[in-house]
């Protein structure tokens, strides 16, 4: 079977635990060419990776990506609950 997000965000975990910013970027990348939308945490061990090997400007583009990921899923919801609302 194909991994999950769970699966992903082990592995890129493991990666930022082992300081291995590239390969966690990489699996960042295939996860997204797979269709997988990474959560929070899955982008936060990419970002503690970057950040602790010293690649503060990928560390603070991803950061960026993160915030505009939570903006998106909170314009999301709101327009949900105004759909429940009026229903």
């Amino acid at each position: 079977a194909a991994p999950d997000g769970i699966a992903y965000c082990a592995a890129i975990d493991a990666c930022h635990v082992g300081t291995q910013w590239d390969k966690a970027v990489r699996l960042l990348q295939v996860m997204r060419a797979e269709g997988i939308r990474p959560d929070d945490a899955t982008m936060i061990s990419v970002i503690m990776a970057c950040r602790e090997c010293e690649q503060q400007e990928l560390a603070s583009e991803l950061q960026a990506e993160l915030e505009q990921m939570r903006s998106r899923a909170e314009t999301e919801l709101t327009a949900q609950a105004e759909v429940v609302e009026v229903v």
